[in-house]
């Protein structure tokens, strides 16, 4: 499996300054890439002339322009070009964002619907934030710009967050989930690749924000096995860990905003009918989500609302975390819970996205935030020394709801770095001063002390929370890449 460009829709009459940096960024693109690149109506000499040979059609493949009577066409295109190069991950390049990129982007979802299982289940899609434009009221604007009058962006990623491998940039890249360190043998028979080619330095981009001394191979942390290969100076490791510190290898730190920023200017905050107490909403499993999920249902399941979409029939596995599981509860009561799952939302639009596990899906959940009181939100990253913050804590802030976080240590005093508020008025936040099972003890009786309020002080205590809420709002609304970057990367 491999990656591939589509290059579309590059018209020698958009001119304007924005449109022009797309360009660059495209142009840059595909001359340092060697993979597979499908064109579409590109009439800019500068970027026909840097694609291969015969790879610009003349059919648009933007599925959503009716005036086009070819368009059913498209994802046959493309999804004849997937097959003919093996492809797994797309990334989509041209102008404009909400014009011609969706429409191409919807045809590229409608052949992905033609792959056969597995290929399908792992297929991927991605739109180049610095390598688009976006129309916008006869304006031309970028897409942070776009996101920012309010309007909502799916499937974009930044132009350093994807690797397109040996022609573009020497990255190395590892998933992890948890402590668990995904296909580490494609990983270092890679990683041992660029040592044996003398590829320095060789850099790897650690998905998501992960505590780098957590990770282990076998006995070994993976920074001292990787600087055992070929010595720290010859290795940089890119993290989103925000607060990431390591003194053997140079660390750049690049922090993926858009799930954290994605509801930026979103309306859905209104006057509160609180009919719930507490909102605990889970996509993916992790052991400490499991452990507050239960507890909830089992002792206060009428108060609450919840999800849990995540349900397998592995509970012996070491990523289910079986064994941090049994300190809370027994064997029969982890089975009794995991029979129950999923829970869910009964709404339409759920059913469309089941699971709510990508950052894009979740905007469906907002309107609820204003029939409950207050958030648990468990983050990504719970242990350690990390900091990434995603949808997840977004979504109470956007919505003006009081929350308490199940994340890693400090978590609440790294978002007051970046100007926002918490609640340390209204009830103990020690707990952020732990993690693990203390943390998880201490969140508890601050819930007690919510189950045990009546809806009427819950309402008084809310109002008495609204200078702290709006506050968190206008912060959350103002915020930039830029702005949490240098907080951090210091």
């Amino acid at each position: 499996m491999t990656q591939g460009v589509i290059v579309s829709h590059c018209f020698n009459n958009m001119v304007s300054e924005k449109e022009q940096e797309a360009f660059t960024n495209i142009k840059n693109l595909i001359a340092n890439y060697q993979g597979p690149i499908l064109g579409s109506l590109n009439e800019r000499e500068d970027i026909k002339n840097l694609l291969p040979v015969g790879s610009n059609l003349e059919d648009d493949l933007n599925y959503l322009n009716y005036e086009n009577p070819n368009r059913h066409k498209a994802p046959d295109i493309i999804y004849q070009w997937i097959k003919d190069n093996n492809v797994q991950t797309i990334y989509l390049v041209g102008c404009h964002y909400n014009l011609c990129i969706r429409g191409v982007y919807n045809a590229i979802e409608l052949a992905s619907q033609k792959l056969p299982k597995p290929w399908q289940d792992t297929f991927q899609a991605f739109i180049i934030e610095e390598c688009t434009a976006i129309l916008l009221d006869d304006d031309i604007v970028t897409v942070n710009e776009y996101a920012k009058a309010g309007n909502e962006i799916y499937n974009v990623i930044p132009l350093t967050q994807i690797d397109l491998g040996d022609h573009k940039d020497n990255f190395v890249r590892l998933q992890v989930v948890e402590r668990e360190l995904v296909d580490f043998h494609s990983f270092d028979a890679e990683f041992k690749k660029r040592v044996e080619l003398n590829q320095y330095p060789i850099r790897v981009k650690i998905n998501e924000g992960p505590d780098l001394d957590y990770l282990k191979v076998g006995d070994t942390k993976f920074v001292d096995y990787l600087t055992s290969l070929t010595g720290a100076d010859n290795i940089e490791i890119e993290t989103d860990n925000l607060i990431e510190k390591n003194e053997q290898v140079k660390i750049i730190k690049w922090f993926n905003h858009l799930p954290f920023l994605a509801y930026q200017n979103n309306e859905s905050s209104k006057e509160k009918n609180l009919e719930k107490k507490i909102m605990h909403f889970v996509g993916n499993h992790r052991w400490p989500r499991f452990v507050l999920s239960q507890w909830l249902h089992a002792n206060h399941r009428d108060s609450c609302l919840l999800t849990y979409w995540f349900t397998h029939n592995y509970l012996d596995s070491p990523e289910w975390g079986t064994s941090q599981l049994l300190e809370f509860m027994t064997s029969e009561q982890i089975q009794q819970h995991n029979n129950i799952l999923p829970l869910t939302i009964n709404t339409d639009e759920n059913k469309d996205h089941p699971g709510y596990i990508d950052w894009k899906f979740t905007s469906p959940l907002l309107p609820f935030y204003n029939t409950a009181f207050v958030d648990l939100v468990c983050e990504t990253w719970h242990e350690g020394h990390t900091f990434m913050p995603t949808e997840k804590i977004a979504r109470p802030l956007v919505t003006k709801n009081p929350f308490v976080v199940y994340g890693p240590k400090n978590f609440l005093e790294n978002l007051r770095q970046l100007g926002f508020k918490t609640f340390d008025d209204f009830w103990s936040e020690s707990y952020d001063n732990d993690s693990g099972t203390k943390r998880i003890n201490k969140i508890k009786i601050i819930l007690d002390q919510i189950i045990n309020m009546s809806m009427q002080q819950l309402t008084k205590l809310y109002q008495d929370m609204v200078p702290t809420l709006e506050h968190n709002l206008k912060v959350y609304n103002d915020l930039q890449h830029k702005d949490i970057m240098k907080v951090f990367d210091k």
